[in-house]
């Protein structure tokens, strides 16, 4: 029946604390954004994307999907580059 406006808030103070954390993040990231998402800012991917401190990066706009990309059209392509992603870059190679 509303916006549960105590949460946007805390959400905003999240983000706003987040920030500077990610230049520690050194670890491989991978970054998967919906080409139609109405929900996230189309440039918040790249804000993370360019904060983080690590040397291996991909970002991926999935062109067919919404916001919640994992349950969505593109799932199984979203699934299967993960699965690349870990294989190329998994624990074994993180030191």
């Amino acid at each position: 029946p509303g916006l549960p406006l105590k949460g946007i808030i805390q959400l905003l103070r999240f983000q706003k604390a987040t920030l500077p954390e990610l230049k520690k993040i050194t670890q491989p990231i991978l970054v998967f954004q919906g080409r139609l998402d109405e929900t996230v800012a189309e440039e918040a991917g790249d804000v993370i994307f360019d904060a983080v401190a690590s040397t291996v990066k991909e970002h991926h706009w999935m062109e067919k999907s919404s916001h919640v990309i994992a349950l969505d059209v593109e799932q199984a392509r979203v699934a299967e580059m993960s699965m690349e992603f870990i294989a190329k870059y998994g624990a074994g190679d993180l030191q």
